[in-house]
Order: C-alpha cells, then sequence, then structure tokens
C-alpha cells in the first residue's frame, strides 16, 4: 500500500491523519469517514485549497461529495493546476435516506478526464471501486501534457 500523504475531512470537526505506510491507514480513514457529518463552514474547496501544500506532486487525491456544484469543479481544477490527481466518489444521498436528487457532473470531469464513481447504498464497494483509477475515461494524462510528437499526424 502507497502512503497517503493527508486525509482530511472538514466536517463538524476538521480532521487530518498523518501519511502512514501500512494496511492499517486504510482502517483509519474508513474510521474517520465513518463519523464524518457533512456540517462544516468550510467547502470543499476551501478544504483543498487548504491541504494542497500537503500533496506531493502527482498525487491522487480522492473527493468525496454527495452533491455537484461549482466549489467541485474549483476544486478539481484547483488540484489539475497543482498537478495533482483529483478523483471523485459520490455517494448517492438519496440511497441512504438523505434528499434525493440527480446528479449532473459527469460530463464536467469527462471533460477535465477526472475518475468518477457513483455509490449507492449497498452498493459492493469492491467491485465499485475495480478498475477506479486516474485513467478511467482511457486518458491518463490532460492534452497539454502530450508531447509535441502525440499530436503529429
Amino acid at each position: 500500500m502507497r502512503a497517503i500523504s493527508c486525509t482530511s475531512a472538514a466536517g463538524k470537526v476538521h480532521t487530518v491523519l498523518p501519511a502512514e505506510r501500512s494496511n492499517r491507514q486504510e482502517g483509519k480513514i474508513l474510521e474517520t469517514l465513518a463519523y464524518v457529518e457533512g456540517r462544516g463552514k468550510l467547502s470543499l474547496a476551501g478544504v483543498v485549497s487548504a491541504q494542497t501544500a500537503q500533496f506531493p506532486r502527482g498525487s491522487t487525491v480522492v473527493l468525496i461529495t454527495t452533491s455537484f456544484s461549482q466549489d467541485l469543479l474549483a476544486a478539481v481544477d484547483h488540484l489539475q493546476l497543482r498537478k495533482l490527481r483529483p478523483a471523485v466518489i459520490v455517494l448517492l444521498a438519496g440511497t441512504f435516506g438523505g434528499a434525493s436528487r440527480a446528479w449532473d457532473g459527469e460530463p464536467f470531469l469527462r471533460e477535465r478526464r477526472v475518475p468518477l464513481r457513483l455509490i449507492a447504498y449497498r452498493d459492493d464497494l469492491a467491485q465499485a471501486f475495480a478498475g477506479f483509477s486516474t485513467d478511467t475515461f482511457g486518458v491518463d494524462r490532460m492534452p497539454w501534457q502530450k508531447t509535441a510528437s502525440a499530436f503529429s499526424t
């Protein structure tokens, strides 16, 4: 398992887990997420902006949310500008007993080549995340990252 540079959750209490290289880290992250309440005052873009310096260049940053917003796109854009690789997990709130609403952010994330997984209550997470990688949409680099020869015909 690779080291996780920082895990941050901004609910009622802002939580940061330091990096560790062990399988225990996964358990710590899952336990932390189990108690997160999405009632914090800091926006997703605010959390990302505050934590970006903690991530080494090229790191994958997983954003977990229940809603699509300009704030999510701002966070994704911020990460990509910093040479980080965002991935988005959307918890479909309606399947967890929350307010049901359509999630229409996929075209915007596809345009940015950001991997996306929609998770419903009782989904098999192992199956849902199988193959979830930074090249979910078949491209692992942004067009501006390709060499000149990649554009020649």
